[in-house]
C-alpha cells in the first residue's frame, strides 16, 4: 500500500467562499484508514455546504433582475409597496410585495413574481386583480396602497 497525506485546502474554494472550519490534515495509513476521520468527515461535509452555497449565490447573481423603480408616486401597487386588498368573502389581507428572494408569505411577504404579486403590480385602489391560484380564481380588490 502507499501512504500518503489527504489536504483540505484552507484558502477558499475555488469560488473564493471562506472554508472556516475545514483545516483537518488527516493521514492516511498504509493499510487505506483515516486517521481522525470524524474530523475528516465533517470538514468533508462543511467544505461540500461551503461550494455548494457558494455556487447558490453565484447563481442568484448571474440570474439577478433589476427592478425598476416606480415612479415612487404611491398611486399604483409596486416592488416594495406594503398594501391592502378584499377578497371576494370580503376579507382584509395585508400584503408586501418584495422580490423573489425576500419572499416569506407567512409574513404576509409575496414575490413580486407570484401569482398574487404579478396580478397586483400596476393596480390602483378600487381595481380588481384576477388571479389564477390552483383552487381556482381569485378576485383581489386593491382598498389601500402604502
Amino acid at each position: 500500500g502507499r501512504t500518503g497525506k489527504i489536504e483540505v485546502r484552507t484558502g477558499g474554494t475555488p469560488h473564493g467562499a471562506p472554508t472556516e472550519g475545514c483545516q483537518s490534515d488527516p493521514t492516511v495509513t498504509g493499510r487505506g484508514g483515516v486517521e481522525s476521520n470524524a474530523e475528516y468527515e465533517y470538514s468533508k461535509n462543511e467544505l461540500a455546504f461551503i461550494e455548494g452555497r457558494s455556487l447558490t449565490l453565484d447563481s442568484m447573481i448571474n440570474n439577478a433582475v433589476i427592478i425598476q423603480e416606480g415612479s415612487g408616486s404611491g398611486d399604483t401597487v409596486e416592488v416594495e409597496n406594503t398594501i391592502a386588498v378584499k377578497d371576494q368573502e370580503g376579507r382584509s389581507i395585508r400584503y408586501t410585495i418584495v422580490g423573489s428572494t425576500e419572499a416569506d408569505p407567512s409574513q404576509g411577504k409575496i414575490s413580486n413574481v407570484s401569482p398574487i404579486g404579478k396580478s397586483l403590480l400596476g393596480k390602483r385602489i378600487g381595481e380588481i386583480a384576477e388571479v389564477d391560484v390552483p383552487s381556482g380564481k381569485i378576485r383581489l380588490e386593491v382598498i389601500a396602497i402604502e
